[in-house]
């Protein structure tokens, strides 16, 4: 799932990013990756494609960079 946080920098004011939570079926945190994105729909196109392509959590991070690499 898609999750928020603030990153505050140096005094600066704040800005919303979104990363993901995985969580194993009983609601168990498997992986969190946080400050993906500022852009909340690409971080939840991430999460579609890893939900339709049933991506494993060990190519997850794999599939990020890629999928940053080529925004």
């Amino acid at each position: 799932s898609v999750v928020k946080s603030k990153v505050y920098s140096h005094g600066k004011s704040g800005y919303t990013t979104y990363g993901i939570e995985v969580t194993r079926i009983d609601g168990a945190r498997c992986l969190l990756i946080e400050d993906i994105s500022t852009d909340r729909s690409f971080v939840e196109g991430f999460v579609r494609i890893c939900q339709t392509q049933q991506v494993s959590l060990l190519h997850i991070r794999d599939v990020l960079e890629d999928m940053l690499l080529m925004k």
